[in-house]
C-alpha cells in the first residue's frame, strides 16, 4: 500500500525545465542583451534592498544578501525564467514585529521554515491553484502594485533623516522645498525621458540602464547635491557568511516563529505567482508555478542559512528586467551575481548613483505596470467584475496584496454563487409517508476539478484512455488530421493550465504542447495544417499543427470565451469588449470589426459562403456579410444567446437563454419555427439526417425530428 501510494507521488512529479533559455536561441547578441538587463536591475535592487532591510528592522545587508541569495536560486530554478525575486516590502512588513519582539536569529530561523513550508506547497503541486485567482483580480493586483511602487518612490521627494519605516516603506516626513525639490524633480523628468527616447534611437543599450548612466554622469560632472545611494547605507561587505540560527530547538521557539512563517510563506507565494502570471502575460509564456514555489522554498532556506532577511518575487524588479530585453535565466543570474561584486567591490562606485535617476526607473515602470485598459473597460465589463478591480486595488494601497487577493477571490465567488442561485428553482412537497421532497430545476454548477480528457468507445462507452490536464477542459477537442499516408491523426484540445495539447488517438499521450499566458476557453479551430485558438490572453494563436510550432499572435484586443471559424484562412471570432473580428490569419491582422451594442460575444460563429451568423449577449442574432462584416439583419430573442448557431439547408438553429429553440431564415432573419424547452439553452445544436440534437439547462437532451 505505502509502496503504491510512494509511486503515484513519484508520477506526478515532473521534471523541472531548467535550462537557460528554453524559449530564446542563446547567442552572442542575447547574452549582451541579458548581461545588460541583469545589471540594471541590479543597480535598482541596491536602495530597494536597503530599503526594505530599514522596514524590517535589520541591518542593510542583510536585505542585500537576501537579494543577492533570493534572486540566484530563484533564477537558476525559478519557473518563469526574467522574474526577478528578491527582499521586498510586503514580507518585510510581517518581519519588523517579530525582529523587534524576539532579535533577528528568529527571523532567520522564521526564514527557514518559511522557506520548507514553500517547498512542501512546490512538492504538492498547490501552485496551479493561483489559477483559482479570476481576471479582475489580477487586473486590480497589477494596478495596486503599481500605485504602492508609486508611493514608495515619493520618500525620495522628502527630507533625507525623516521618514520613518511603514507599511509600504516609510511614513511621515517633511517634504522637500525651493531648489532641492526643483532638482530631484528634473533629474526625475531627465531619467524618464531618457528611457523614453533610448527604444526610438538605440536598443543596444536598454533604456533604464541608459537613464541611470547619463543622470549619474550628470550629477558626478557637474558636481550636483542630491541624495544618492551612499547616502542610505554603506553596502559594503563581505560573501554571505554560513550561519545556523542562534535559537533555542525547542517547543516554545517553535511556537514563536511558526505563526510568522506561515503568514511569510503564503504573502511570498501570493506575491509569487501573481508576477508569474503577469510576467508571463507580458512575454507571452507560461511558466511552471508549482516549480516556483519550490525555487522560492529553496532560496529561502539558505538565505536563512546565510544571514539574510528572505523575500519573493519583486514585481517592479521583473518589469525593468522584461522591459530591458530579458527573457532568459541569465539576467537574472546575473542580476544577482552583479549586486554581489557590489557588494564586495564596487560599494564606493555605486554609491554615487543619485537616487532620483532610481525614482526615474521606477516611475516608468509604475507607467508600464498599470493596467489602463483597465480604467477603458470598467462602464463595458460587468459591474462584479468592475467592482472587483476597484476592490482589489484599493486593498492593495490600504494592507497589502495577499489580502487583497483573499477579498477579491471571496467576493467574486459570492458574486458568481449568487448570480447562478437565482437561477435555481425549487418545489417542495410532502410525501404521503410525511417526508418533505425539494425538487431541484434549473442548473446546479460544480467544479470538474480532475482537469482529464476522456476517450470512450462509442458502442458500449468503455474508457479507452485519459489523459490529466493541470486544470479545467472547458472546450471540446478537434481531429487533427494530416495529409500524407503515414502520418497519424491527433487530437487538439486545451485547457485551463495555459496549453495546448496534442494528444495520440491511440493512446492519449503528448505528442506536444504550446504555452500560452491565459485560460484556453473554446475549442482549437483546425484547418490547413494549422490551428486557431484564443483565451483569456486576448490573443488569437495560430499554431503549427505537425510540431505544435508558433506561426503567429494575433492581438484579439479583449479576451476571447468562443472558439474561432476559421475559413480560407480567415478567422471570424468575438471577444469580451463587445466586438466581433475577422481576422486575416496570413497577413496576421484584424479585417474587419463588427460592434452593434455594449455586449459580450461568447457564441461562436457559424460562416457560409457569403454570410457570418453569430449570436451575442444582446439577445441578438447577428448575420453579417463575410467580405465587409456589415449587418444584414438581426433576430431578436427574449435571453442572450451564448449557443453557437448551426446553418443546413438555408435556415439557421440557435438556442437562446430564455429557453427557446429557434430555426430563422438565413436569407432575412425571419422566425419560421421555434420550441419552448423552458431553459436556458447555451449548447450548440448538432445535426443529423434532418434531426436536430441540443441540450439544455434541464439537464435534458432533445431531439426534433422532421415532419412525418
Amino acid at each position: 500500500m505505502a509502496r503504491a501510494l510512494l509511486a503515484r507521488f513519484a508520477n506526478r512529479i515532473e521534471t523541472p525545465d531548467l535550462r537557460l533559455a528554453p524559449t530564446e536561441p542563446l547567442n552572442i547578441s542575447r547574452l549582451r542583451i541579458e548581461l545588460l538587463s541583469g545589471l540594471t536591475v541590479a543597480l535598482a535592487l541596491v536602495p530597494e534592498a536597503v530599503a526594505f532591510a530599514f522596514v524590517a528592522g535589520v541591518h542593510p545587508l542583510v536585505g542585500l544578501y537576501a537579494a543577492f541569495l533570493v534572486g540566484l536560486i530563484t533564477a537558476i530554478l525559478g519557473g518563469r525564467p526574467g522574474m526577478i525575486s528578491g527582499a521586498t516590502g510586503a514580507l518585510a512588513v510581517v518581519m519588523v514585529a517579530l525582529v523587534a519582539d524576539h532579535g533577528v536569529e528568529y527571523l532567520f530561523a522564521a526564514v527557514v521554515l518559511m522557506g520548507i513550508i514553500q517547498v512542501f506547497v512546490g512538492l504538492m503541486r498547490w501552485g496551479k491553484f493561483i489559477r483559482l485567482v479570476p481576471h479582475p483580480v489580477m487586473l486590480g493586483f497589477v494596478n495596486g502594485l503599481a500605485i504602492v511602487i508609486f508611493l514608495a518612490q515619493l520618500t525620495q521627494f522628502k527630507v533625507p533623516g525623516t521618514v520613518e519605516a511603514a507599511g509600504h516603506g516609510a511614513a511621515g516626513g517633511e517634504w522637500l522645498t525651493g531648489l532641492p525639490l526643483v532638482v530631484m524633480l528634473a533629474l526625475v523628468g531627465l531619467t524618464m525621458a531618457v528611457i523614453w527616447l533610448m527604444p526610438k534611437i538605440t536598443k543596444v543599450v536598454p533604456a533604464p540602464l541608459a537613464g541611470i548612466a547619463v543622470v549619474a554622469a550628470v550629477v558626478i560632472l557637474f558636481g550636483i547635491d542630491v541624495p544618492r545611494v551612499g547616502d542610505m547605507a554603506n553596502i559594503k561587505g563581505g560573501f554571505p557568511p554560513f550561519h545556523i540560527p542562534a535559537v533555542p530547538l525547542t517547543w516554545e521557539t517553535f511556537q514563536i516563529v511558526a505563526p510568522y512563517a506561515v503568514i511569510l510563506a503564503a504573502i511570498g507565494l501570493i506575491e509569487s505567482l501573481l508576477t508569474l502570471n503577469l510576467v508571463g502575460e507580458m512575454t507571452g509564456q507560461r511558466g511552471g508555478a508549482s516549480q516556483e514555489c519550490v525555487a522560492q522554498g529553496a532560496a529561502n532556506v539558505v538565505t536563512g542559512f546565510f544571514g539574510g532577511m528572505g523575500g519573493c518575487a519583486m514585481i517592479g524588479q521583473s518589469m525593468i528586467n522584461v522591459k530591458s530585453g530579458g527573457r532568459t535565466r541569465i539576467a537574472g543570474i546575473a542580476a544577482a551575481l552583479f549586486l554581489l561584486s557590489f557588494i564586495l567591490f564596487a560599494s564606493p562606485l555605486i554609491e554615487q548613483i543619485p537616487l532620483a535617476a532610481l525614482v526615474g526607473v521606477m516611475f516608468m515602470v509604475v507607467i508600464g505596470t498599470f493596467a489602463w485598459n483597465s480604467v477603458r473597460i470598467l462602464t463595458r465589463v460587468p459591474r462584479i467584475d468592475a467592482f472587483v478591480i476597484l476592490l482589489v486595488t484599493a486593498v492593495t494601497v490600504w494592507q497589502d496584496l495577499a489580502v487583497a487577493v483573499v477579498v477579491g477571490v471571496i467576493v467574486s465567488a459570492l458574486a458568481y454563487a449568487w448570480g447562478n442561485a437565482t437561477r435555481i428553482r425549487a418545489k417542495t412537497y410532502v410525501t404521503p409517508e410525511g417526508a418533505k421532497v425539494y425538487q431541484v430545476n434549473g442548473p446546479l454548477f460544480f467544479g470538474s476539478s480532475d482537469g482529464f480528457v476522456y476517450a470512450l468507445t462509442a458502442a458500449d462507452g468503455k474508457l479507452l484512455w485519459k489523459f490529466e490536464t493541470e486544470d479545467r477542459v472547458l472546450g471540446a477537442p478537434n481531429l487533427f488530421q494530416p495529409s500524407g499516408g503515414g502520418a497519424k491523426p491527433a487530437l487538439i484540445v486545451g485547457s485551463y493550465d495555459f496549453r495546448l495539447y496534442s494528444l495520440d488517438l491511440d493512446s492519449g499521450k503528448s505528442n506536444w504542447h504550446y504555452e500560452t499566458a491565459n485560460y484556453i476557453n473554446g475549442s482549437p479551430a483546425v484547418s490547413s495544417g494549422r490551428t486557431a485558438f484564443g483565451g483569456c490572453d486576448a490573443v488569437l494563436h495560430v499554431i503549427q499543427l505537425a510540431e505544435g510550432k508558433k506561426e503567429k499572435q494575433i492581438d484579439a484586443e479583449a479576451y476571447i470565451v468562443g472558439s474561432a471559424a476559421v475559413v480560407d484562412d480567415m478567422a471570424y471570432i468575438g471577444h469580451y469588449e463587445n466586438e466581433f473580428l475577422c481576422i486575416d490569419i496570413n497577413a496576421g491582422k484584424i479585417a474587419w470589426k463588427y460592434k452593434d451594442r455594449a455586449f459580450a460575444y461568447i457564441s461562436s460563429a457559424a460562416v457560409t459562403a457569403d454570410r457570418v451568423v453569430v449570436g451575442c449577449r444582446d439577445k441578438r442574432l447577428h448575420c453579417l456579410d463575410r467580405k465587409s462584416g456589415k449587418r444584414l439583419w438581426a433576430f431578436r430573442t427574449r435571453g442572450s444567446i451564448d449557443s453557437s448557431p448551426v446553418v443546413a439547408d438555408g435556415k439557421v438553429v440557435v438556442g437562446s437563454d430564455d429557453g427557446n429553440l429557434y430555426i430563422v431564415s438565413l436569407a432575412d432573419g425571419k422566425k419560421l419555427w421555434s420550441y419552448e424547452i423552458g431553459e436556458p439553452i447555451i449548447a450548440a445544436p448538432a445535426l443529423a439526417n434532418g434531426t436536430i440534437i441540443i441540450g439544455a439547462e434541464d439537464g435534458r437532451v432533445y431531439a426534433f425530428g422532421p415532419a412525418k
